[in-house]
């Protein structure tokens, strides 16, 4: 009998955590944590929020991201691998990849050609002040959102070579 509550209370979690991958993520900009910040999602002494966590070696978004075929074939640093919370509550993964010595323009497309290949549609997109932001939906699977800045309209970077940034979201639970 136990056996049966913890796959029911089980089952009843893991639907709560999925999504209909229809609910786009926050966008909003939220720092990357400090390296010394201690694992787990913490409260924000300002907001009910979580600040943001480093992804945990078993939840990489890089490795993920790869592992489902996504191709990074430019020169590339990680800046950040982070897990946190949008102001509406979801729970968001966020890689921050700083392009470095290339063709920052031909490295987007590259990047967007990528996408695409792996059956992803673009869904909307704008580009403005220098940064492009873009939807990527494939049914099933979590939307992919982007926004992709040169240097000089961007984060701050930690690789002196670096020409710009990719920053890739989705929202977590799939």
């Amino acid at each position: 009998m136990k056996n049966i509550f913890f796959v029911v209370a089980l089952t009843m979690l893991l639907s709560a955590c999925g999504g209909s991958g229809n609910n786009p993520v926050e966008t909003s900009s939220v720092a990357a944590p400090a390296s010394g910040e201690p694992s787990g999602l913490q409260s924000d002494s300002t907001s009910k929020r979580m600040r943001p966590k480093a992804a945990a070696d078993g939840d990489k978004g890089v490795d993920k991201l790869v592992a489902m075929g996504l191709v990074l074939d430019f020169p590339h640093a990680i800046n950040y691998d982070i897990i946190d919370e949008s102001r509406n509550g979801t729970i968001r993964h966020r890689v921050l990849v700083e392009v470095l010595g290339a063709d920052f323009p031909a490295a987007v497309q590259q990047f967007d050609d990528s996408i695409v290949a792996l059956g992803y549609a673009r869904k909307d997109g704008v580009d403005e002040g220098g940064k492009s932001k873009s939807t990527y939906v494939k049914k099933g699977v979590a939307s992919l959102y982007i926004l992709a800045q040169p240097v000089d309209v961007g984060p701050d970077l930690k690789n002196p070579d670096a020409l710009g940034s990719i920053h890739i979201m989705w929202n977590k639970g799939r």
